[in-house]
């Protein structure tokens, strides 16, 4: 055996390689679409449940968007404070969830200060679901780290 016969070994790993890779993203944007509703529904369901329980965070909160970019605004008026140049005193926080065009992940800015992601990928039992931090997560997991900051910002201090 010659080095033409282990080139042509590697040439074919590779473009195994390639094509399992293809399939992986084939599944993960396949999909994507239900992933993102099926976060952005429990997302409604949760606050829905805060406003019912009482919640006064929840309550200041609506929910708005497009197909592939949903909102969670807070239409609270703030009391009156020093005023930061480029907002007002009635200014509304929120919090914008996107698909991303490659379908691969969620991003999710307003909660901190530098933008946050659910990376999409295909997990340990062959299921395509959210990921954080290197970890795979439940729609309910994922949908809890988004909310927990807004509707309990007491217990997740600005960093």
């Amino acid at each position: 055996m010659s080095w033409i016969d282990d080139d042509a070994e590697e040439l074919k790993r590779l473009q195994e390689s390639a094509a399992e890779l293809a399939a992986r993203e084939r599944q993960i944007k396949d999909s994507a679409a239900k992933i993102y509703n099926d976060l952005w529904t429990e997302i409604l369901e949760r606050i829905a449940e805060a406003k019912n329980k009482g919640n006064h965070r929840a309550a200041q909160l609506i929910t708005n968007g497009d197909p592939y970019e949903r909102r969670i605004l807070n239409h609270r008026i703030v009391v009156p404070q020093p005023i930061k140049p480029s907002q007002s005193s009635s200014s509304a926080n929120h919090v914008v969830l996107t698909l991303t065009p490659d379908r691969l992940k969620i991003e999710i800015t307003g909660l901190r200060k530098a933008k946050d992601y659910l990376v999409l990928d295909v997990c340990e039992d062959g299921v395509v679901r959210p990921k954080h931090e290197g970890e795979c997560k439940r729609i309910d997991e994922a949908v809890r780290l988004i909310l927990r900051p807004i509707i309990y910002p007491e217990l997740f201090p600005a960093e």
